[in-house]
């Protein structure tokens, strides 16, 4: 749940983090991790799992955290 005093500065894009234990809407996921529709599609295809329920979608925090290990091993070992 997101604090009511968040200030002008936590508002940006990418500027608060994804913790492991939430889970957030498309929406809030893709607002705090500044990534856009194009970027998102482009995580799917790479193997970010979104979760659907009924029209809305969801991103669990555990699930970035693991997608950005498998791309950073799949950079190390391209590299």
């Amino acid at each position: 749940m997101q604090s009511q005093t968040n200030t002008a500065g936590n508002q940006r894009s990418g500027s608060t983090p994804i913790r492991i234990d939430e889970v957030y809407t498309l929406t809030e996921f893709m607002r705090r991790t500044g990534l856009g529709k194009d970027g998102i599609r482009a995580a799917r295809r790479k193997g970010l799992r979104i979760c659907k329920c009924g029209r809305n979608h969801y991103v669990a925090g555990s699930e970035w955290l693991r997608f950005l290990s498998s791309i950073q091993a799949d950079s190390q070992h391209g590299a």
